[in-house]
């Protein structure tokens, strides 16, 4: 689950998103209009070594290698007391802890983590719609 607690997204007009992942498709929630999508997940998430490929990828595939090239590298500076190290692509700019992108920068943009907990029990609730937000009936 993602939840944008400033409510900025891709640099847009203030909303709020919430991002529910289950094991039958994902739900995308826009908090400010109240309305909601279902999808179906992509098959690699319903495979389990499918899904142990994609997560390998996004964490140490050309994902990770774009942001984090050791030439890109500007430095070192905390954000919420974990140590992040600072990548500079011209365009954009990463602060990342643990494989985490903790902020994001780019032109008339920023994008940051207001709060990270570890290991922590999530309750059932946090994964189904809030109460109030339509959701479109259809599958996409």
């Amino acid at each position: 689950m993602f939840v944008n607690p400033d409510g900025e997204f891709y640099g847009c007009e203030k909303t709020r998103f919430i991002y529910i992942l289950t094991k039958e498709g994902n739900i995308a929630v826009n908090m400010k209009m109240k309305i909601a999508a279902k999808r179906k997940n992509p098959p690699e998430l319903l495979d389990e070594e499918a899904l142990c490929d994609w997560f390998i990828e996004i964490l140490y595939g050309k994902r990770r290698e774009r942001i984090t090239n050791p030439e890109t590298l500007k430095g070192v500076e905390k954000i919420l007391d974990k140590e992040c190290s600072i990548y500079d692509l011209g365009e954009e700019k990463y602060w990342v802890w643990n494989n985490i992108v903790m902020k994001w920068e780019r032109k008339n943009f920023t994008q940051n983590v207001k709060n990270i907990q570890i290991d922590v029990s999530i309750p059932a609730e946090k994964f189904k719609v809030p109460k109030g937000v339509w959701v479109f009936p259809k599958i996409f």
